[in-house]
């Protein structure tokens, strides 16, 4: 029998053991940077905008995604909200595709009013299902899904609004 000596393990061991725990270590970062960093949503549309500051016009380019009922997508501005269905001229269950054509969101269709450039504008989804027909809005009380917005909401569109003080 040979006798033990003052070495636990091989310098073999020893380097493949540091090799695994640098690879482990790696792919464990990589995954976390790779899913924090997912801002799809799960539709995976992909929206992109082009202001026309001459016109005050905002365009809406859907540029990836899913398909998506058109009555069901909202957009949604200082001026109100209006489905993709309304701006377009659309039967409401019609499919919106990712094509190259923009939407125009601008005061002679659906939308009806200017776009500022400071102008806080959203694209939600609500889900198949969530329409209350018999409802004058049919999505209230609907849950929906933020697929998009174009510029940060200000200061002022907290649902809670200015606070006045009392009189003494």
């Amino acid at each position: 029998m040979r006798p033990i000596g003052p070495r636990g393990i091989s310098e073999g061991t020893g380097v493949a053991v540091l090799v695994v725990m640098t690879v482990v270590a790696t792919a464990s970062v990589g995954m976390t940077v790779t899913i924090i960093n997912d801002d799809s949503n799960e539709y995976g549309a992909d929206f992109s905008f082009e202001y026309a500051e001459e016109l005050k016009h905002l365009l809406v380019f859907y540029d990836d995604g899913d398909g998506l009922r058109a009555g069901n997508l909202v957009v949604a501005g200082p001026q109100g909200e209006v489905t993709w269905a309304q701006i377009e001229g659309l039967a409401p269950n019609e499919t919106v595709e990712p094509n190259n054509l923009p939407t125009r969101l601008a005061p002679g269709n659906a939308y009806g009013a200017e776009v500022n450039e400071e102008d806080y504008i959203e694209i939600r989804y609500y889900p198949e299902g969530q329409r209350n027909e018999e409802n004058d809005d049919p999505f209230e009380e609907a849950e929906s899904v933020l697929l998009a917005s174009w510029n940060e909401p200000s200061e002022g569109d907290g649902e809670d609004g200015p606070v006045e003080a009392p009189e003494s």
